[in-house]
């Protein structure tokens, strides 16, 4: 979890919502803001909340798009990657074409086209994405 610290910032709890914004408050007087210091620290408070909230925001964003499946012509990535040699995977992500060969009951022999030739491979039914 360190690496996403570094990434997005560090979540705080509620001690430290106060502790960043009484952080900024001081730093704003140090550097000649004038005026209450509790009206001052309530806006820094009300900075401090959003600057938590922003990245919780990013962080669940980011996990959401970590946990999203990439197709490529409605077969998953992951499978891809798996069945194909390194070369043939990089050769089927720049395909532009792609059709069904064979079908059974469980499975698609699909044939991508690409610049290097035909690239055959059977994609299960249950993890192909159907059209909506």
């Amino acid at each position: 979890m360190k690496h996403l610290e570094n990434l997005f910032g560090k979540a705080l709890d509620q001690s430290g919502i106060f502790k960043l914004a009484h952080k900024w408050t001081r730093n704003a007087f140090k550097h000649g803001a004038e005026g209450d210091y509790i009206a001052i620290f309530s806006e820094y408070l009300h900075l401090a909340y959003e600057h938590n909230d922003s990245i919780k925001a990013d962080y669940e964003e980011y996990k959401n798009c970590r946990n999203r499946v990439d197709y490529i012509e409605d077969a998953p990535t992951w499978l891809l990657s798996e069945n194909l040699s390194q070369q043939e995977y990089q050769a089927v992500q720049t395909a532009y074409t792609s059709e069904t060969v064979r079908e059974t009951v469980k499975a698609k022999l699909i044939a991508f086209s690409t610049d290097f030739g035909r690239i055959t491979c059977w994609v299960p039914k249950s993890v192909i994405k159907h059209a909506a």
